[in-house]
């Protein structure tokens, strides 16, 4: 918004501005003191991701003064074909699943699994989710495997190191909740 004051980006939390590429796989929001940037399939490494992050903040920052960065985090989302939900396939594709009953059916209708870690105490947090979705166009059983690392204080001024470090975090995350058997599938992918 601009007025006399000037420029106003979300004066409150429910106003969002979305920008999105002529390709429509990269939307960058804006809010009251929120930025947030999407890389939507299809994902072309790390670098040209962290390269739209850096272009984001560089172009926020000419009409924009950041003085401080409250929080950052960093977010990685995959959707993997399990073929069956079952506790046996949850196995066969991952390191963390849930320990179910030994009288309970081998079939499940859905798990959400959350797992929250802080690897600097009140400073720095590993997040992870498991959760079966309902069967959809090209996935017969789909497990959403999202995995989010955030500062919640401390952040540092130039973020780049940071994001970096979150970024190496989450594949070393995300390489040991795989089995060797999806591993093995994704390398076919």
């Amino acid at each position: 918004a601009f007025d006399g004051n000037g420029v106003k980006i979300g004066t409150r939390n429910s106003e969002l501005t979305q920008y999105k590429n002529t390709n429509g796989d990269t939307i960058i929001q804006l809010a009251s003191n929120l930025l947030t940037i999407n890389k939507l399939p299809k994902y072309e490494g790390w670098d040209k991701y962290a390269e739209i992050i850096r272009n984001a903040i560089e172009a926020l920052s000419r009409v924009l003064q950041i003085d401080k960065i409250e929080r950052i985090g960093l977010k990685a989302i995959n959707k993997i074909d399990i073929q069956e939900h079952s506790l046996v396939n949850l196995k066969k594709h991952f390191t963390i699943y849930p320990k179910i009953p030994n009288n309970a059916n081998n079939q499940i209708n859905a798990v959400q699994l959350n797992l929250e870690s802080p690897l600097i105490e009140n400073t720095e947090i590993l997040a992870i989710l498991l959760a079966t979705l309902r069967k959809e166009p090209n996935f017969k059983a789909p497990v959403i495997l999202q995995i989010y690392m955030t500062r919640i204080s401390d952040v540092p001024e130039k973020c780049n190191d940071w994001l970096e470090h979150a970024h190496s975090k989450i594949n070393e995350t995300f390489d040991t909740s795989l089995t060797s058997f999806s591993k093995r599938i994704f390398n076919n992918d």
